[in-house]
């Protein structure tokens, strides 16, 4: 089926973080298996970065050592380092270029530095299964939690569906960390606003549908949660493009597939790798920026894992760029899975005039689905 989304904010665009991982080592000073943050991603995906990451950190340690250097001098080091992780590197999120420039500034300088985001926020959990009462007439112009709610009320088999998933989400909150259950609290959130982007006559066919692989995503995340599943094999890996997507004010963003051919399960989290291609086919490793917000909307919490199986087979990502700079020309971009160099495919996204590409992480297929009806 082909959708078009018009160039509004839609609930997709403000749940973009929720993924797995496929992790290489690079020279980095910090464990790329638990990265969180935009800045951490953008470190392990690209090879400079990582090693100035490491130079800096050893740097630091030299400086702050007991044995070699005077309180005055390790007081400063401290001073600095707080400095530059919150008023000068996190401002860079997963902006390579950025992030090259402040190391550059901060080894010239001291030469020091790891990084540590603060851990996000989490409110209520929403619940999807709602409290049915007597049978009552639902509109086209009733609010979407409404129309979604009567969906489930009218279908016993889907309202069962929508409470086991409240049951798994809610033992999931006590074994996600705070930052995971940020991301998870969002997509919760987003679920009960199918309706928005579903023909009037087709509402409940959305909400089934959505409902149904929601399902089996929360059941994969919960059951492979503290599972050593592996990474995910490049070889059977295809990325496809998908008809969803958004654009406004000179910006465009589009959602592309991640389809799964393996026969066990196996886990990615974490940003797809990316390389920029300008017009002259050239690469151009500082235009990628790695981040879970876009010109659209921007997202709590920090990446999700998200297992794929002979069950479920589909996950998904999206590039953003835009077009209304005096920039080099037509971009194309090199994709990969999280933290790997095996390029699987070479995007050619729509108005990509500027330097600038964003990629968001791997979601779970089903935060997509409740919004391309």
């Amino acid at each position: 089926m082909t959708v078009h989304i018009m160039p509004v904010l839609k609930p997709w665009l403000a749940v973009l973080m929720l993924l797995g991982a496929a992790v290489q080592g690079h020279a980095q000073s910090f464990d790329c298996r638990k990265a969180e943050s935009d800045t951490e991603w953008a470190i392990c995906a690209t090879p400079e970065l990582g090693q100035f990451d490491n130079e800096v950190s050893a740097t630091y340690r030299r400086y702050t050592d007991p044995s070699v250097t005077s309180s005055a001098v390790r007081a400063k080091a401290e001073r600095m380092q707080a400095a530059w992780i919150h008023g000068r590197r996190d401002l860079c999120r997963g902006d390579v270029a950025c992030l090259t420039k402040a190391y550059g500034e901060i080894l010239g300088a001291l030469r020091a530095l790891p990084y540590t985001e603060p851990t996000a926020q989490t409110g209520a959990l929403t619940k999807l299964a709602p409290h049915c009462a007597a049978p009552t007439e639902i509109t086209a112009n009733a609010p979407p939690s409404r129309q979604f709610a009567k969906a489930l009320c009218d279908d016993k088999n889907l309202l069962e569906k929508a409470r086991q998933i409240d049951s798994i989400a809610s033992e999931l909150q006590d074994r996600l960390s705070p930052a995971w259950r940020a991301a998870f609290d969002m997509q919760q959130a987003a679920i009960p606003l199918t309706p928005n982007n579903c023909p009037p006559a087709k509402v409940s066919d959305c909400v089934a549908r959505v409902i149904d692989q929601r399902l089996q995503d929360v059941r994969d995340l919960s059951a492979n949660l503290d599972k050593p599943l592996p990474d995910c094999n490049p070889a059977d890996i295809a990325i496809r493009d998908s008809s969803v997507g958004d654009a406004g004010m000179s910006h465009t963003i589009s959602a592309y597939l991640i389809d799964y051919s393996g026969t066990a399960p196996c886990r990615l989290r974490g940003y797809p790798t990316a390389l920029v291609y300008d017009a002259m086919n050239k690469p151009q490793p500082d235009d990628v920026v790695y981040s879970n917000g876009t010109y659209f909307a921007r997202s709590t919490g920090v990446p999700l894992p998200v297992t794929l199986s002979p069950q479920n087979r589909t996950a998904w990502f999206a590039i953003e760029t835009a077009s209304a700079c005096d920039g080099p020309g037509e971009r194309s971009v090199k994709v990969a899975l999280p933290l790997q160099r095996a390029w699987l495919r070479t995007i050619k996204p729509p108005n990509a005039n500027c330097r600038q590409v964003t990629v968001t992480p791997v979601a779970m297929i089903s935060t997509l689905l409740s919004s391309i009806y």
